[in-house]
């Protein structure tokens, strides 16, 4: 190993100034190429790399914001719309004959007759009442189908909880309950 530096230092001796220049600014630039090429080029690509993946999240953190936050305005709205339109649904008493009243003329437009009316016993719930109704009504396959499409127009909250369909000869009847909901009296 002395032999070899020894030599080493004999030949840098013997060589010119100019060349002692040129093989310094050789080797720091070939150790400058080094450092840039092996630590900062790799250093730089994930920097890029990861730049772009935190631009592409916050466009996706604020389309989600400006999603969520107009999704929440008419959510909101909606919600209000639904609750007012149920309110005016849901009556401070049973009220059966307007319900009826309003049943029986969805029969008369829909071509279909109602042959029996049966209210059945009140049921209560935390801040409801329940009132089921037993109908029996008859006639032809579309016009029944017109009725039942009319029963879930009413103005009131109505839920058709049993339909059960006979053929008789050309018509057709219905047995069906339905049960209509409204605010419990105080």
């Amino acid at each position: 190993m002395k032999v070899s530096l020894l030599s080493f230092y004999r030949f840098w001796q013997n060589q010119s100034l100019l060349r002692k220049s040129g093989a310094f600014l050789v080797s720091v630039f070939l150790l400058f190429m080094g450092i840039v090429f092996s630590y900062i080029m790799p250093c730089r690509e994930r920097l890029l790399a990861l730049e772009a993946q935190t631009r592409q999240q916050e466009e996706k953190n604020e389309q989600l914001e400006k999603y969520g936050l107009q999704d929440q305005r008419s959510r909101k709205l909606l919600l209000q719309e639904k609750y007012v339109l149920l309110q005016q649904k849901l009556p401070p008493g049973p009220e059966v004959g307007s319900f009826l009243l309003e049943v029986e003329q969805a029969a008369r437009d829909s071509g279909v007759a109602i042959v029996q009316v049966r209210p059945r016993e009140v049921q209560q719930e935390a801040s409801w009442l329940q009132l089921p109704v037993e109908l029996a009504a008859r006639g032809s396959f579309q016009n029944m189908q017109l009725f039942l499409t009319s029963l879930g127009k009413l103005n009131r909250l109505a839920v058709l909880q049993s339909l059960v369909l006979q053929e008789q000869q050309e018509n057709v009847q219905a047995k069906l309950t339905i049960t209509i909901y409204c605010d419990k009296e105080n």
